[in-house]
């Protein structure tokens, strides 16, 4: 059955023109370390000239991608990890891991001994990602959490204070968010202020009131309660302004479910802002755009909260270049290789490189574009990687809910109460009743 699922899965591949071999760890000279990664257009060169520093400091060993857009990315990692196919070293995501949770298919790395320095220095809450009881089967090499990116001249003239709120200390609650970045939208003539990912948007909220949607430390869902639903009744509402948007909801947009390079296109079109990390900043700039960030939002009355999630390296049992993969993880931790990366990708796990990018002391991070991931960063909520079974229901409740109470330019205060509110009750239930898929 495994062989079968796997020579499937390569004839749909073949026929879609895809190169199936291309980055598996087949075929390929001894000296070549193959590493898998989901990326867009922009990110493929970017992580292309990263891998040239380990080269450099490595001579005589060769890296080579294997890309993959994100959608796609880990459907063919599954049938390669069954077809022992798999690269070398393999990114993965914490919305990535749920079906890896409880799998025998990658090395414990915590029984690696020169891996032992780089995992003791990563950032607390990175290092409890990815492990299986006692064992760690991956280390995160990445911290991604977004921000409000905003282009400067969308401001000039406006009855907004730039300055001001590039210093604030809080995050927005949703009516003042919507306000501020709905005026300058109105403003500009831009039809919404923001576009984001409403499942984001939902784990951010609900986690910011105290009731998050899983609580990680005891493995339950939080949300269905006073504040869980007041959270999620604050979600509903800031689709319902008009101003911000959900990805999926916009028919018009040729980039509607992704981020697209920090929706760089939209934003000329329809959109004030991007919501984006430091992967999107150089995009933007390199479109001569002048941006700064603004910090994330939080549901009203709760507390400053930073969602993140993380991303990882493991390493295949069936890898038959297990060192080489080892000493690329080394370099990708250390220090220098962890700055270089949040150049263009994440935050770094390193917690040295990580004050660093965030400081405010370094030309290379200067304070308009990183300074407001300081704010909620002392409260980090992250979520375990979903089970199958969990991330179905959650989908299922989400569109549930959003088809439901969400019509685009209803207006802010437009709502059948009632309506509403079985609505986000019928959502928290159905969370509650999945509770065991966790």
């Amino acid at each position: 059955m495994k062989k079968l699922l796997s020579l499937l899965m390569s004839a749909a591949m073949l026929a879609g023109g895809a190169s199936v071999f291309a980055g598996c760890g087949r075929d390929v000279p001894d000296n070549v370390l193959v590493v898998s990664r989901w990326a867009s257009v922009y990110e493929r060169s970017a992580f292309e000239e990263w891998g040239k520093l380990f080269e450099a400091e490595n001579p005589g060993i060769e890296i080579q991608w294997n890309f993959n857009d994100y959608s796609n990315y880990f459907t063919k990692l599954r049938y390669d990890l069954l077809d022992d196919a798999a690269a070398d070293v393999v990114f993965l995501s914490t919305w990535g891991w749920g079906p890896y949770r409880d799998s025998n298919v990658f090395v414990d790395l915590d029984s690696v001994d020169s891996l032992k320095d780089v995992i003791a220095g990563v950032n607390e809450g990175a290092n409890k990602q990815f492990m299986k009881g006692e064992e760690r089967l991956g280390v995160s090499v990445g911290i991604t959490t977004r921000r409000i990116a905003v282009d400067t001249a969308t401001f000039e003239g406006s009855a907004y204070d730039l300055s001001e709120l590039q210093t604030r200390t809080s995050c927005f609650e949703p009516e003042e968010m919507i306000s501020i970045l709905g005026g300058v939208a109105q403003e500009n003539g831009k039809k919404y202020a923001l576009k984001m990912d409403s499942s984001e948007a939902a784990f951010l909220l609900t986690a910011s009131a105290g009731a998050p949607i899983v609580n990680n430390a005891t493995k339950t869902v939080d949300v269905d309660c006073e504040a869980g639903k007041a959270a999620v009744r604050d979600l509903v509402l800031l689709f319902q302004s008009g101003y911000v948007v959900p990805f999926g909801q916009d028919t018009n947009s040729s980039a509607s479910g992704t981020f697209d390079e920090a929706m760089l296109v939209q934003g000329e079109q329809t959109v004030l802002t991007s919501y984006t990390g430091p992967w999107g900043f150089s995009t933007l700039q390199n479109a001569g755009k002048d941006i700064v960030t603004l910090p994330a939002f939080k549901a009203t009355g709760g507390e400053d909260t930073m969602l993140v999630t993380y991303n990882n390296l493991c390493v295949p049992k069936a890898s038959e270049k297990k060192d080489m993969a080892y000493k690329f993880i080394e370099w990708a931790l250390s220090y220098e290789a962890q700055v270089e990366f949040a150049k263009f990708s994440d935050l770094p796990s390193n917690t040295q490189a990580y004050e660093y990018v965030t400081g405010g002391t370094s030309e290379e991070f200067p304070t308009d574009l990183f300074g407001s991931f300081a704010v909620g960063s002392d409260n980090l909520y992250y979520m375990d990687g979903m089970t199958d079974e969990f991330a179905s229901a959650f989908s299922a409740a989400m569109s549930n809910l959003l088809n439901e109470s969400y019509k685009t330019g209803v207006g802010y205060y437009d709502v059948d109460e009632a309506k509403l509110d079985a609505a986000i009750d019928r959502f928290c239930a159905a969370l509650k009743d999945a509770e065991d898929k966790l």
